[in-house]
């Protein structure tokens, strides 16, 4: 005769019990899991260094709105890497009174003396560039000609002997000899050239992180009015931004040195420019 034994169905019943406390147990601990992660994040954010906010702010690329003002006073007081402060004015014209009364208009314009980059000076476009900013351009440059932008860099770096030449060429264009400057006789015709150019020392091209641009065939003379500038200074200026580029002369600013110039760009890296 066989016998059947009676606990069978109750060690299934258990086992099927079992089974259902052990999901219900994973599922519960599982979820205290998620919430003290949740809580910890949310304290550990609000207890977390500025460096470290800063870097989680990077990931969302959320960039800051400028007015002119602020952007004038961020590439003014920016710390360039690899280069240094321009302590002692380079030379100009050879002849110090007159070199000091170029530099006392210039100053009142708004010029500044800038700061000098050291070396490791990279190529865009053919130009040199501060190795650093290379990319940066590039990457601009790529996503303006995949808007049908095609944008150019004309200028970038110069040494002190570069924009001497350049300031030295302006101030022979308007007939201006270095005694007449001395003697205070040519301030106005002076002020004239500060308009157009920089005397060396106080260009931001120095830095080796400014460039000229052109758009397309297009001049630097119009460059306000083509589709370029408009494709970079909309929304705040949204496009160069992004990739760490701020424009020279932003409108809403005064005593900015020369006359605006709507195709001169610094690089100031993105993080700069993130909230």
């Amino acid at each position: 005769m066989r016998i059947i034994s009676l606990d069978i169905p109750e060690k299934r019943r258990v086992k099927k019990g079992n089974r259902a406390f052990r999901i219900v147990f994973v599922v519960f601990v599982i979820g205290l899991v998620i919430i003290g992660m949740r809580v910890y994040r949310s304290n550990y954010l609000i207890a977390q260094p500025a460096s470290e906010i800063e870097a989680t702010v990077d990931k969302n690329k959320t960039l800051r709105v400028f007015s002119g003002e602020q952007f004038k006073d961020l590439y003014n007081n920016f710390r360039y890497a690899n280069t240094d402060k321009i302590v002692d004015p380079p030379n100009i014209t050879g002849n110090t009174t007159a070199d000091a009364r170029i530099r006392s208009i210039a100053e009142s314009r708004g010029y500044r003396l800038r700061r000098l980059a050291r070396d490791a000076i990279g190529v865009a476009d053919g130009l040199p560039l501060q190795s650093i900013a290379v990319k940066s351009w590039n990457d601009l440059k790529e996503a303006a000609a995949k808007d049908g932008i095609v944008l150019t860099v004309t200028a970038s770096f110069r040494t002190f002997e570069d924009q001497r030449m350049i300031f030295l060429d302006g101030l022979r264009a308007y007939g201006v000899s270095t005694q007449d400057i001395a003697e205070g006789h040519v301030d106005a015709s002076v002020d004239k050239v500060l308009q157009t150019y920089a005397p060396p020392g106080y260009s931001r091209h120095h830095t080796g992180f400014t460039i000229d641009l052109t758009c397309g065939t297009n001049g630097l003379t119009n460059f306000a009015t083509t589709i370029c500038y408009r494709w970079l200074s909309a929304d705040n200026y949204l496009h160069a931004k992004t990739y760490g580029w701020v424009p020279s002369y932003p409108d809403g600013t005064d005593l900015q040195g020369p006359e605006p110039e709507p195709w001169e760009y610094i690089w100031v890296t993105v993080d700069a420019l993130l909230k």
